[in-house]
């Protein structure tokens, strides 16, 4: 059984007025259980409006969106934050409680856990996105930087333990070393427990790094979904997406395009070293 189906989703924004939008277009995929996926499309293609979808935040105006065989909008509407934790851009702003522990042990406490369970998961979800329990547990939140704060908020969806983790720009706004610790962190709990994780992300990079499959999203349509070597190729065919490859893979598409003898359906930096390394060496002979 997937851990998410999208069947037709669709999802219009303000409709019947002058405002009318359709943001996401008879989209349809499968996700299953522990699988990375990546959500990859330029600003206003509809991924953080898919996104708001899987925790019930909207609903399809047509289509369905299915979680472990329920239907979100209806059998298990009232549940679904019990597997479905969503990150938004930016959760460091939403931080509310005066200790780091109250923040992570907040949502605990709403799923009727108590005593030294609390505890144990809160320094369990410290220690997933390397902080000190006994370093952190006491500081209020906001005597933080943004990039602590980022780990602080990805801590409090990784100690509810859902079996499925949204986010969205997770690393938006991070340096490199903060933007590292939070990808290392949501890899490590996709792992260590199965989860499934969808994320959005502008960065390619990133994906390539992390994700099983890519989903591209361009205007409200699923234009690919898969594989990642086949969904890069789309998208670089696709000139007006606005989606920045990498350097080093955009030179193998123009390469493969005048004609040299090029394997384009690489994703790691490491292959394309490779590839190029072999071409000159043919075209020194």
């Amino acid at each position: 059984m997937p851990a998410i189906e999208l069947r037709n989703l669709t999802y219009i924004y303000c409709p019947g007025t002058h405002y009318e939008k359709k943001a996401l277009d008879d989209i349809s995929m499968e996700v299953n259980v522990g699988e990375f996926i990546g959500i990859i499309g330029s600003n206003g293609s509809g991924k953080s409006t898919l996104i708001k979808h899987l925790n019930g935040l909207l609903q399809p105006t047509s289509g369905k969106v299915v979680v472990f065989g329920k239907d979100a909008a209806g059998q298990i509407k009232d549940e679904l934050w019990k597997y479905v934790s969503v990150l938004f851009q930016f959760p460091e702003q939403q931080l509310f409680e005066e200790t780091v522990y109250d923040e992570i042990a907040y949502g605990l406490r709403n799923m009727d856990i108590t005593g030294d369970a609390i505890e144990v998961r809160v320094k369990d979800a410290l220690e997933k996105v390397g902080l000190n329990f006994d370093e952190f547990a006491q500081y209020p939140p906001l005597a933080l930087s943004g990039g602590i704060r980022r780990r602080i908020a990805l801590a409090c969806a990784f100690a509810m333990e859902p079996k499925i983790l949204a986010l969205d720009e997770p690393t938006a706004g991070l340096d490199s070393s903060g933007a590292k610790q939070v990808l290392c962190s949501i890899k490590k709990i996709q792992k260590e427990k199965n989860t499934t994780i969808i994320m959005v992300s502008h960065s390619l990079d990133e994906l390539l790094l992390l994700a099983d499959k890519l989903a591209f999203i361009d205007k409200g349509k699923l234009i690919a979904f898969g594989d990642r070597r086949q969904v890069l190729k789309l998208i670089y065919e696709n000139a007006e997406n606005h989606i920045v490859l990498p350097d080093y893979m955009r030179l193998l598409f123009e390469l493969k395009k005048i004609g040299n003898d090029v394997n384009i359906e690489i994703v790691k930096y490491e292959e394309a070293e490779d590839e190029i390394a072999n071409l000159l060496g043919e075209t020194s002979k």
